[in-house]
């Protein structure tokens, strides 16, 4: 027999909803990290090409992998950040208005 009810989501886990947020940031910034990375090594070599010279080649790469290393604790943190002050901003507002209704089967 399915048994379905209808409950009221009162509050959010602050520090367990900036974890989340702060994972799928790193993620999201491991991405974009990479894809710096290679854009880094196309412009280094596009440089370096219309230079005719390839010792400025070497410092777009490196920067480019300073980025992308930098880049997703950079995202995870500021996604933390704003994980937890979304919870905050959740939970003051469930007080006032109610939370959101959920349907759950069992």
């Amino acid at each position: 027999m399915v048994v379905e009810r209808i409950m009221e989501l009162k509050g959010l886990g602050i520090l367990s909803f900036a974890k989340f947020f702060g994972f799928i940031g790193f993620l999201m910034g491991a991405f974009y990290g990479i894809l710096v990375f290679i854009w880094s090594l196309v412009a280094g070599a596009a440089f370096a090409a219309s230079l005719g010279d390839m010792t400025y080649g070497f410092a777009p790469p490196i920067i480019g992998l300073v980025i992308g290393l930098m880049l997703p604790f950079a995202v995870m943190i500021a996604s933390a950040i704003h994980g937890a002050i979304i919870a905050i901003l959740y939970n003051i507002i469930a007080a006032i208005v109610g939370g959101v209704s959920i349907k759950l089967r069992e």
